[in-house]
C-alpha cells in the first residue's frame, strides 16, 4: 500500500535548505501497520457527547483558537494556526497535543515570536483533561485538533476562556493498577495517566518525542507539511531534531565510548558550551564493547540503549507508552505491547 507521505511534495530547494537542521536518522516507513484496537463502546464524556464538527460550524475567531488581532504579528500567527489545524484534520492528527504544540513552538520561534509551551488541565464541561497548549504574551493558544470533540465543547472553551485552562506540572510516573479484565483505556484514571505521561515526555524531551513520532505516518506528513509551509510562506526553516539523540543512550544520556571520534562534531552539553576534551563527555562502553553505536529498541528502531538494564529502566512508565513501530497508524494499547528484547 502506497504511503500517504506522497501527498506532501517538498521541493528539492526546500529540502536542501531545511535538512541541515533535521536529524540525519533514516526514517523508513514500511507497509506494516498496527492493527486498530478492537472496537468497543466508548464511555460517555464531554468530548464525544455530541456531533463532530467542522471549523465552519463553530466560531474559531477568538481565543483560545486565534491570536488577538490587536496584537503585533497577528496575521502571521493566525495564518500558521489555521494551516496547522487544516493539516491536523487532513492527516488525522487527533488528541496529540504534545506533538502539535512542540512543532508549533518551533515554528513560532522561527518567526521570532516569543512563546512558551504550557501544560496542565483543560476543563471540558466540568471535566479536567490533561492537555498542552501555547502561551504568547499573556494569551493561551489552543491549536490541537480533537476529532471526537462535540460542538458544544468547542463553544464552551471559547466562553470560559481563560479559566478553563489550569497550569500544572506533569512528570512521567508509573502506571496505576489496572483492574483484572480491563485495559488501560477503560478507566478515567488510566486514560489520564497516558495523556499526562505523553505530554510530560514531550515537555521534558521534545527532540526525543519528535523522533519517536516520525514512525507514525500521519505525524511524519504533518511535520513536513509544516516544514514546507514555513519555507514557502516565510523563507525560514525551524529547529529540527538534535542529531545527538540518534546515538545517545535514552536512559542514562551517555555516549558510546568507541564512537566519540566519530561523534565529537555533534556532541554538545545541555549548557550549549563545547566540551574541552573527550574525557569530559558522559560515556560508557556499548553493548558489544567495541561498537561505536548502541543497540536500538527492536520495535521502534529509534531509541538507543547502552545496556539491557537501561532499556528495562526506560521501558517502564516512559518508552512503553511512546514506542511506535515504523509505519504505525494507530497508537497501540499499553497492554498490547510486549517488551522488545535485544541481545546484550
Amino acid at each position: 500500500m502506497a504511503s500517504v507521505r506522497h501527498k506532501v511534495k517538498v521541493t528539492t530547494q526546500t529540502m536542501q535548505k531545511v535538512m541541515q537542521h533535521t536529524t540525519e536518522t533514516h526514517f523508513h516507513v514500511c507497509a506494516h501497520r498496527e492493527h486498530p484496537p478492537t472496537a468497543q463502546p466508548r464511555p460517555s464524556s464531554p468530548i464525544n457527547g455530541g456531533n463532530r464538527w467542522a471549523p465552519s460550524e463553530v466560531d474559531l475567531s477568538t481565543l483560545p483558537y486565534r491570536y488577538p488581532e490587536t496584537e503585533e504579528n497577528h496575521e502571521a500567527i493566525n495564518d500558521l494556526l489555521e494551516y496547522s489545524l487544516e493539516q491536523q484534520r487532513e492527516f488525522e492528527i487527533s488528541d496529540n497535543a504534545g506533538f502539535v504544540v512542540t512543532v508549533l513552538h518551533r515554528c513560532l520561534n522561527a518567526l521570532n515570536v516569543q512563546n512558551s509551551v504550557v501544560h496542565g488541565y483543560r476543563d471540558l464541561n466540568g471535566v479536567d483533561i490533561p492537555h498542552m497548549w501555547l502561551e504568547i504574551k499573556q494569551y493561551y493558544i489552543d491549536n490541537s485538533f480533537l476529532r471526537d470533540i462535540c460542538k458544544s465543547s468547542v463553544e464552551y472553551l471559547r466562553r470560559t476562556y481563560p479559566r478553563c485552562y489550569k497550569i500544572s506540572l506533569f512528570k512521567t510516573s508509573d502506571p496505576p493498577p489496572i483492574p483484572t479484565g480491563e485495559t488501560i483505556y477503560e478507566t478515567k484514571e488510566t486514560r489520564n495517566y497516558l495523556r499526562k505521561n505523553r505530554i510530560a515526555f514531550y515537555a521534558e524531551l521534545p527532540d526525543y518525542g519528535l523522533a519517536q513520532s516520525f514512525n507514525r505516518e500521519q505525524s511524519y506528513n504533518f511535520y513536513f507539511a509544516m516544514v514546507r509551509y514555513m519555507f514557502d510562506k516565510h523563507q525560514v526553516s525551524f529547529q529540527g531534531i538534535d542529531p545527538q539523540i540518534r546515538y545517545i543512550c535514552w536512559r542514562c544520556k551517555k555516549f558510546p565510548k568507541a564512537g566519540l571520534p566519530h561523534l565529537s562534531h555533534i556532541i554538545t552539553p545541555e549548557s550549549g558550551q563545547e566540551y574541552e576534551s573527550d574525557s569530559d563527555i558522559p560515556q560508557v562502553s556499548s553493548n558489544g564493547g567495541s561498537s561505536w553505536r548502541f543497540l536500538q529498541c527492536p520495535r521502534c528502531m529509534v531509541a538507543s540503549y547502552c545496556s539491557r538494564r537501561c532499556q528495562e529502566a526506560d521501558w517502564a512508565g516512559k518508552h512503553v507508552i511512546n514506542c511506535l513501530s515504523r509505519g504505525s497508524v494507530y497508537l497501540p494499547r499499553l497492554g498490547d505491547i510486549d517488551f522488545p528484547i535485544f541481545a546484550d
